[in-house]
């Protein structure tokens, strides 16, 4: 089976997460017992961590341009995306500075070391989507197959143009929703948390279904009406309890 466009980003991510806690521990260690074979290879790690982030985030701006988010997905989206452009723009500025040291000063360590725990963290913001919400997942509904076309011999010209275009309509998104205040909206505990009214906070919407016919269903949540019983989790021995999309 040919890998499509929107499923290219989760193959490349793990080599920024890769990269960069392998590069500061590389760093860390030549500090501390003097070794310049250590640190040299640290600073080759910190231009490839530079380097596999850039890539993982140009595929993640095509796989948003094909994938459907409403509600909670959908801040998650713009949480997880921007919080990674700005981790992008400071990793990049560290190790061009890195890259003109012989040592990692002790202000660089830390402020990867810290890096990576905000790297961890949208990275669980990634899984949040997909695990919870089922972004890309196509049986749940929630990724565009006409758009995300798969990648094969005879089709990798169509799919380099089709990116380039998605790339071009992210970054036409990214601030439009900027310029409308969408920064990490799922870090507005507001928001979030989606207070009563009564208590300052906005009413809490009922999400709706990809195709806007009614509430939105869980993929694999058990369905009582369809189950036959008034009981979460109960089944029938007859017919599907889970949410057919």
């Amino acid at each position: 089976m040919a890998m499509r466009l929107h499923e290219v980003h989760p193959t490349l991510v793990h080599f920024p997460l890769a990269l960069l806690p392998a590069s500061l521990v590389l760093d860390l260690t030549g500090r501390l017992s003097g070794n310049k074979g250590l640190m040299q290879s640290g600073r080759l790690l910190a231009a490839g961590t530079v380097a596999t982030t850039a890539a993982a985030g140009v595929a993640g701006l095509v796989a948003q341009q094909v994938v459907r988010t409403d509600g909670a997905a959908h801040d998650t989206l713009v949480t997880h995306r921007n919080l990674n452009l700005t981790l992008f723009a400071v990793t990049t500025a560290l190790v061009a500075a890195r890259m003109r040291q012989q040592r990692p000063g002790w202000a660089y360590l830390a402020a990867g070391f810290a890096g990576y725990a905000a790297m961890n963290y949208t990275a669980y913001l990634g899984g949040k989507m997909v695990y919870e919400h089922g972004v890309g997942v196509e049986a749940a509904g929630r990724a565009q197959p006409t758009e995300s076309i798969e990648l094969r011999r005879d089709s990798i010209g169509e799919a380099l143009r089709r990116s380039l275009r998605l790339i071009a309509q992210a970054a036409a998104r990214v601030l439009r929703e900027l310029s409308q205040g969408e920064i990490a909206p799922l870090l507005n505990s507001r928001r979030a948390m989606r207070l009563p009214a009564a208590e300052g906070g906005e009413p809490r919407p009922i999400p709706r279904r990809h195709d806007g016919r009614g509430p939105e269903e869980h993929p694999y949540r058990p369905d009582p009406e369809r189950a036959g019983h008034t009981g979460y989790g109960s089944t029938q021995s007859q017919g599907s309890s889970y949410y057919q999309r």
